[in-house]
């Protein structure tokens, strides 16, 4: 049986996670602070994951022409992502996002390059993409709105590629009909609790799935230390205990469950077995100060069984 193989599309990162750090400095003032860890972030994350599950991964996506960008490239191909799709930017720096992150919440600032160079390079790869030549795809929801980025979708889902995105805090704040006309260009949307209630508007958990069925198939919603919860397309709700850690770091933790519950679906799993390998990944990753843990193998998927029969 061949490898299977996956497609992310969307912005990486360097992220450089701080602890210790309780304010920022005065002008003049110099603070210190207690650690710090680099990680590739934003959707390097996903790409990582799948390389190291044993999947086929191709990353669609920036980098500039500097250190940070290389030291990026490499970190992919050493994992054994493939780079082909991925573009340099050239006079352009690489995204960096600082983060100030405790074990309850973050906080970032953020470089990014500029959008219309963004989605000329991108939508040049996007031209290059054979239509059946991946399994599933997992694109960044902001890129959705791009006609580059729509036409691809729309020709990889005639081929029969299944694919997801995942929401953030500006996606679910900015949401409209707009929003909902680019969500059906997708199968799977994962977003969080809050995410979740900003764009429906409904409260309580059951409501909330039963709104976002308007949007998508079989919602899927992460509850942070209460599991996660789905909406099966027979109308079951299917809730996941989340799995008992101590958590250092949020940052990375929804990538990681997007990743396990992506793993899963590419064999053929329960929708309750996606949501149990998904938060399974996305609790390991909540425990260490990168923003993927290294713990994430197909191993640990295979150890799944033995945790929730315990």
């Amino acid at each position: 049986m061949s490898k299977r193989s996956v497609l992310v599309i969307g912005p990486m990162f360097a992220d450089l996670l701080v602890e210790g750090a309780s304010q920022m400095p005065r002008s003049g003032e110099e603070r210190y602070i207690d650690s710090y860890t680099v990680s590739p972030g934003g959707n390097a994350i996903l790409a990582l994951a799948f390389a190291r599950l044993g999947l086929h991964c191709a990353l669609l996506s920036t980098i500039g022409d500097d250190f940070i960008g290389a030291e990026l490239r490499d970190s992919l191909e050493t994992e054994g992502v493939d780079t082909s799709t991925l573009s340099v930017i050239e006079n352009q720096q690489s995204n960096i996002s600082l983060i100030f992150h405790d074990a309850s919440d973050r906080s970032f600032l953020t470089w990014v390059q500029p959008d219309p160079l963004v989605h000329e390079h991108a939508s040049a790869v996007a031209r290059r993409i054979e239509s059946n030549h991946f399994d599933h795809v997992h694109i960044c929801f902001e890129y959705l709105s791009h006609r580059w980025a729509q036409d691809l979708l729309r020709s990889l889902r005639r081929s029969g590629t299944s694919i997801s995105t995942g929401l953030g805090y500006q996606d679910s704040v900015s949401w409209n009909q707009g929003s909902v006309e680019q969500a059906s260009l997708v199968d799977w949307i994962f977003m969080n609790e809050e995410e979740a209630r900003r764009i429906t508007g409904k409260r309580e958990i059951r409501d909330l799935l039963h709104a976002l069925r308007g949007i998508v198939r079989e919602p899927v919603v992460t509850l942070g230390r209460e599991g996660s919860v789905a909406l099966s397309e027979k109308g079951e709700t299917i809730r996941v205990p989340a799995v008992d850690v101590s958590v250092v770091n949020t940052t990375g933790s929804g990538d990681s469950f997007a990743a396990g519950f992506i793993y899963a679906l590419l064999q053929r799993r329960s929708l309750m077995e996606c949501i149990r390998i998904g938060g399974l990944f996305g609790s390991m990753t909540a425990s260490v100060k990168e923003s993927l843990s290294p713990r994430i193998r197909p191993e640990l998927a295979e150890a799944m069984e033995k945790y929730y029969d315990s």
